[in-house]
């Protein structure tokens, strides 16, 4: 079993190195960066000091319910440029134009992400304009209801399935309907985490039906999220970087952050001041190939062994 390795047991000229051999650094935000919109402990100053080296920026986030520019925003204290910040809906639309997708598009997410997609041209769908009222509680009218989303969803040729705490049994409905029975339909996933941060405790992310769709209809939805490796090859194409490997990425998830920067072929760095705590990592459970290639207290550690740079 590999031993987790911490940022405290490298020596200055060992951390250094490895940022000398990194041309890009990726950062997650809600805990790593900031949590509840302010600035974490050594945050700013980290950003700065990698500027500073000559080492691109980058900004991967699973949030959707922000429009990118609330993003760029809120990162204003790192000097955050808009090309910087990288999201699912900017991958979606990214892998829509390579592939000259020209049908329509049922969705299931917040405002934002159907608004940006139809912004680009595209037909998008949702349960609401299938169904306006309610169903009402009796199986003849779920029977009917299922009838009238495949007549209105024919030309459907893709399901997009992002967060939206407003889902509820017809959005899900109509999505099974879509897989199951018309031919062809790709499915692809936005955030499908399991939790998202909040200032009073963890929130239920969308990875329960997400997770239910793929079940009942076999078939995997392609991330174009973290952990999945569309936005990888996106941020690779993006910074017009030769390989993965000299890119770093820094993040509080495991299961998000980190296997998606091992998906990416990229090397990464655990911070524990978000989701993931020490004691997860000194009971680690998760699967041995999870395992980052640093663990740092949170993003200072790195700025510690860095400043004199």
């Amino acid at each position: 079993m590999a031993k987790l390795r911490s940022l405290n047991d490298l020596s200055e000229t060992e951390a250094q190195r490895e940022i000398a051999s990194t041309d890009a650094v990726l950062f997650d935000v809600d805990g790593v960066l900031l949590s509840d919109k302010a600035v974490l402990p050594g945050a700013e100053a980290t950003v700065q000091k990698l500027r500073a080296l000559g080492k691109q920026i980058g900004f991967v986030t699973n949030n959707t319910l922000y429009t990118l520019e609330k993003i760029q925003a809120n990162l204003a204290q790192f000097s955050a440029q808009f090309d910087e910040v990288i999201n699912p809906t900017a991958a979606l639309l990214e892998y829509l134009r390579k592939i000259d997708f020209q049908k329509d598009i049922y969705m299931i997410s917040t405002s934002e992400p159907k608004r940006l997609v139809r912004a680009a041209g595209y037909n998008v769908l949702e349960f609401k304009d299938i169904l306006p009222e309610k169903i009402e509680p009796t199986l003849g009218a779920v029977y009917e209801a299922q009838e009238l989303s495949l007549q209105r969803c024919k030309n459907v040729g893709l399901v997009y399935l992002d967060y939206d705490m407003n889902c509820g049994y017809g959005d899900i409905q109509c999505a099974l309907n879509i897989i199951k029975r018309i031919d062809g339909v790709q499915v692809l996933s936005g955030l499908n985490d399991d939790e998202v941060p909040g200032p009073n405790g963890a929130l239920i992310g969308s990875q329960f039906y997400i997770d239910g769709i793929e079940r009942l209809t076999q078939t995997k939805a392609i991330k174009m999220g973290k952990p999945g490796g569309v936005l990888g090859e996106l941020i690779v194409s993006k910074f017009n970087l030769p390989t993965g490997s000299r890119v770093l990425m820094v993040g509080d998830n495991i299961h998000s952050d980190i296997q998606f920067g091992i998906n990416s072929g990229f090397k990464t760095l655990l911070v524990l001041s978000g989701v993931t705590k020490q004691e997860q990592v000194d009971q680690w459970d998760a699967a041995e190939e999870l395992k980052p290639d640093f663990v740092g207290r949170s993003i200072a550690d790195l700025h510690e062994k860095i400043r004199n740079m």
